[in-house]
């Protein structure tokens, strides 16, 4: 893309004025979006009837106007977690705190449903368990910081939300499946459970009830 950038609009965007520093949680997460927005116009293409185009040369395909206007909604969704050249040490700071305070690495996570559907790249239909972990997990947004155990509790809530977001983009179905809604269940019951166990038990039952009625 840089090419592409340098020659149709005379912009280098490996200039220091066009480059971001985010913490490294905050990295893999965009660099995630951006690939299945990617991916989503491989699809788009050949659902167009571009039988030719593949991940590789889809970054010549698509008009760049739509890249800008992906790129301003990824800047919408997370400039507040990054910062520019020239940053002061206190916005660098700032930043780093987002991801320290309470709640906040598991808030990433448990938003991805939702910005997905925002960025474009994930349709609606797809979004009622996703959201069901947000609304049975409340509490998780008050938990304490993470220590080790419960950090390694939360990457694998992410693994599984992970497949989930897969399955949902994955045809035929472009749907979540049973078996991995139920990982991701119980992968967020564990998380959940250290410091609600109540919520937890919501978890495990009102999930579980979505999944059997309305999964394959």
């Amino acid at each position: 893309m840089a090419a592409r950038y340098l020659k149709e609009k005379g912009i280098n965007i490996q200039e220091k004025q066009y480059l971001r520093a985010v913490p490294n949680d905050v990295h893999d997460i965009i660099g995630g979006e951006q690939n299945r927005w990617w991916w989503k116009k491989v699809k788009d293409l050949r659902d167009a009837g571009d039988t030719s185009v593949n991940i590789s040369n889809v970054y010549q395909k698509v008009p760049l106007a739509d890249v800008e206007a992906f790129e301003a909604k990824l800047a919408s969704e997370w400039s507040s977690h990054w910062v520019t050249n020239g940053a002061k040490s206190a916005d660098v700071t700032r930043v780093a705190k987002k991801l320290e305070a309470a709640g906040g690495k598991f808030g990433l996570v448990a938003g991805e449903g939702q910005r997905l559907k925002r960025l474009g790249i994930l349709a609606a239909a797809a979004l009622p368990i996703f959201d069901l972990i947000v609304g049975w997990s409340n509490p998780a947004y008050a938990a304490v910081t993470l220590d080790a155990e419960h950090d390694a509790q939360l990457q694998n809530v992410k693994r599984k939300y992970e497949m989930c977001i897969d399955d949902a983009l994955s045809p035929p179905t472009y749907r979540v499946s049973k078996i991995n809604a139920q990982l991701l269940a119980e992968a967020v019951e564990v998380f959940v459970q250290r410091f609600d166990n109540d919520a937890a038990i919501r978890i495990r039952t009102t999930m579980g009830a979505y999944i059997d009625l309305n999964l394959p």
